[in-house]
């Protein structure tokens, strides 16, 4: 337990002091509909952009299981997506990589912590959307779902 701290405390120092690198804003729902906001990193390869989570039971993640209109804001744009888990290692690795290139050190670290625990998620925009971001989006979408 006290080596997680330590790590959780290494990993904020490194976001904090040492780069903080592109944080991007999804919004996903709660149980009542309530917009719930998730700071996260961000990768950008050819075929697309990917989250990631250091498992597969951290809350955000499961709220985009549960449905609801999950949006992502990015650079002062808000879309409406829809996610896919990732199972390919091919991709999972290329993430792992880009996200390494990107956010360095914070990154190292944060990757010490979860290891081979964390789940990465393809984002794709199924278009804008006028609400803010502390509004309900319009509709309901399927949530994550298993990539082919």
């Amino acid at each position: 337990m006290m080596a997680f701290g330590l790590g959780t405390g290494l990993l904020v120092f490194s976001v904090l002091v040492i780069g903080r690198g592109e944080v991007v804003r999804l919004i996903t729902q709660d149980t009542v509909g309530q917009p719930i906001d998730t700071q996260l990193w961000i990768a950008d390869l050819p075929d697309g952009i990917y989250l990631r989570a250091g498992s597969s039971d951290v809350k955000w993640l499961s709220r985009l299981e549960s449905g609801g209109a999950p949006a992502l804001e990015r650079e002062d744009q808000t879309v409406l997506i829809e996610t896919f888990i990732v199972k390919d290692t091919n991709i999972r690795e290329a993430v792992r990589a880009a996200m390494a290139e990107k956010y360095g050190l914070a990154d190292r670290i944060w990757g010490a912590i979860h290891s081979n625990k964390s789940a990465v998620i393809r984002v794709e925009s199924i278009g804008d959307i006028a609400a803010t971001a502390h509004q309900n989006p319009h509709g309901a979408l399927p949530g994550a779902q298993a990539t082919p």
